[in-house]
């Protein structure tokens, strides 16, 4: 088998189009043979190809577990010299090992964790934007058991000790919200990062060049661009890789803690029930299929977002769908969740909401039910109450007849239902020559820190909205975002891009006006606080509150945007006291009190800007034909 050609054509489905010279790609080297010849193969086929080896940018991380690890690094770039490639970019961890035994998170993800957050640092300093990665075949296989069998020792063991794949595996067996799961390792993604600060004892333990900044970093950054990973020898197994390394004499690093079963999972299942496992069975029963299927449902995703309109209000922080109602029985239930969900993750403050599928689920199984009775939200101008109980009574299931004031049976042979009989209503309304005539029916529900509103109009016929916008804050967690450290050097220039609700990215900067209120002292004390809008504390200091309260910003939780000086410190909850609101700070002229999502300072000057984006999108790179071509599914199994 050609395995240039094989790894070749791997690389032409990432880019169809070629690899232009400018393009810089960043290889995650450890050492080990994958990578080793990860970066071989690479090599050759930017000398195959005529492309500029100065445009590889291997990346070392130094986990610092080891005592040779750092003369590893050292051998890893004399490895690379020889290569011809000189651009080689290293990072080392440092850990407080006294503590590592308190973390309550498995310590294969937490430096999991670390080296691809890591990562992400280095590629923004250097303007990478693509990153190959050395996953093969036997890491899929190890991360899909991982998945499938979490926490199911037993099982696992004795499901996997001579399996020999008859009659266990059916893909029938699997529910469609795990599919998402286990189709694990595709072939191009975004890369994994996470905040650590989602897990609040891991920050106190890490610690990167003596410096604790990878939160903020990561905060601050992640917005600006996402890194794509490609993995190039997902359809190579272990025993390929190793052929291909001793083939072309090249040197490699083994890592002994990978080989000791236990220190992880992975590695007891690597020495311990791999090696009897029908490794082709299972890809062609089980891998191969539930990858099928997770195409056939972004295929119907495609056909549904044709179908349903999007109306994104990025200053509130909502968005409304658009759709026919009989859409909800044209798909299966898992199509309709999953665009729900892709496309919610933008507009959810949950820092888990990637591990939250079926919670979603579960919830938009019920909400969306066309069986559940809406209940009647607004009744437009009609003033008549006994026309407006008759319209409760119907939606209750008290059918009236209107004309003859009798009680109908709900199962009557003439076929009446709950819309007949409001149509009933409406003409009789229509008689009476009553104006505006309008009914809405509305439904609500709350799931992952959003609030769903599900909408029907009389007057628009079979049109469903679904409203989602932020839940209620609870008051003693407000998200608060902080700006300080202010200079006369950084006038007129953007600070970082900082998160706020997991939602926003803002940043901002001081504008020249500034100094007519302020000298340089002053501007160092200077500190701007982004927390949730608070109507019966904040609307008398905003002279526009009206304006805003038309546009029910209370309701939608909006950010607002406050400054304070270091010697006057706002409360717990972001809340400033009262000498902040001096004449000489916040004057008639400067106000520094707006909503920054909609570009509305209180101030006739502007002594700052504020810049705001809503997260990007995770899920966009997975409909890349890379990872949603089906001819392509069959090379998992080369298998030798």
């Amino acid at each position: 088998m050609n395995y240039n050609e094989l790894f070749g054509k791997n690389i032409n489905l990432f880019f169809p189009n070629g690899i232009t010279a400018q393009k810089r790609f960043g290889i995650a080297l450890s050492g080990g043979v994958d990578s080793i010849c990860l970066t071989h193969l690479i090599r050759v086929y930017f000398l195959q190809n005529k492309l500029p080896l100065r445009n590889l940018y291997p990346i070392t991380i130094d986990h610092n577990l080891r005592k040779e690890s750092s003369k590893e690094v050292e051998k890893i770039g004399r490895v690379l010299k020889k290569m011809g490639i000189k651009n080689h970019l290293t990072r080392k961890i440092h850990w407080e090992s006294k503590n590592l035994d308190k973390l309550d998170i498995n310590f294969e993800n937490l430096a999991r964790i670390k080296r691809y957050n890591i990562i992400n640092e280095i590629c923004f300093e250097n303007s990478i934007n693509n990153v190959f990665v050395g996953h093969n075949l036997d890491d899929l296989i190890e991360t899909y058991l991982l998945r499938k069998y979490f926490d199911r020792d037993n099982l696992m063991a004795n499901h996997y000790q001579n399996y020999n794949g008859i009659d266990d595996y059916s893909i029938n067996k699997i529910q469609n919200h795990q599919i998402f799961g286990l189709n694990c390792l595709e072939k191009k993604s975004f890369l994994p990062i996470q905040h650590l600060v989602d897990d609040n004892n891991i920050t106190d333990f890490i610690h990167d060049n003596g410096n604790n900044n990878t939160k903020n970093f990561m905060e601050e950054n992640n917005f600006n661009k996402n890194i794509i990973v490609y993995r190039p020898l997902i359809n190579f197994t272990k025993k390929q890789i190793y052929s291909i390394a001793k083939k072309n004499l090249l040197r490699w690093f083994e890592d002994k803690s990978n080989l000791n079963p236990v220190i992880t999972k992975r590695n007891d299942l690597r020495k311990n029930y791999i090696p009897n496992l029908n490794k082709r069975l299972l890809i062609e029963k089980e891998i191969i299929p539930i990858k099928a299927r997770v195409i056939e449902i972004r295929e119907k995703i495609k056909e549904i977002e044709k179908k349903i309109e999007i109306r994104p209000y990025g200053s509130f922080g909502s968005i409304i769908f658009v759709f026919k109602e009989n859409l909800l029985n044209e798909y299966e239930d898992v199509v309709i969740h999953r665009f729900l969900f892709e496309k919610l993750y933008r507009y959810s403050s949950s820092l888990k909401y990637y591990f939250k599928f079926l919670r979603l689920k579960l919830f938009l199984e019920t909400f969306l039910n066309k069986e559940e009775i809406f209940k009647v939200h607004d009744i437009g101008d009609i003033k008549d109450e006994k026309i407006i109980k008759n319209i409760k009574n119907v939606i209750k299931g008290d059918y009236t007849d209107i004309g003859k004031n009798k009680k109908l049976d709900n199962n009557d042979e003439s076929g009446d239902s709950e819309t007949t009989h409001i149509d009933k209503l409406l003409l009789e309304l229509k008689k009476k020559k009553e104006k505006k005539i309008k009914i809405i029916f509305k439904k609500e529900g709350v799931i992952l820190n959003m609030k769903f509103e599900l909408i029907k109009k009389k007057s628009d016929g079979e049109k469903v909205y679904l409203k989602v916008f932020r839940q209620n804050h609870i008051r003693h967690d407000f998200p608060v975002v902080k700006f300080n450290g202010f200079s006369f050097n950084k006038m007129n220039k953007w600070t970082e891009w900082k998160l706020y609700d997991n939602r926003f990215y803002f940043r901002l900067k001081l504008n020249d006006s500034i100094f007519m209120y302020l000298d340089h002292e002053e501007i160092s004390k200077l500190n701007f606080i982004i927390r949730p809008f608070i109507a019966k504390m904040d609307s008398k200091q905003f002279e526009d509150y009206k304006k805003m309260r038309e546009l029910k910003i209370s309701k939608y939780h909006l950010p607002i945007i406050f400054t304070y000086l270091d010697e006057e410190k706002p409360d717990k909850e972001g809340n400033s006291n009262e000498k902040f609101f001096d004449e000489k700070f916040v004057g008639e002229n400067l106000n520094c009190f707006g909503f920054p999502t909609f570009h509305l300072i209180n101030s006739k000057e502007k002594p700052f800007t504020v810049e705001f984006k809503l997260k990007k999108d995770i899920y966009g790179v997975k409909y890349d034909a890379a990872n949603n071509n089906r001819e392509d599914l069959y090379s998992y199994l080369n298998i030798d």
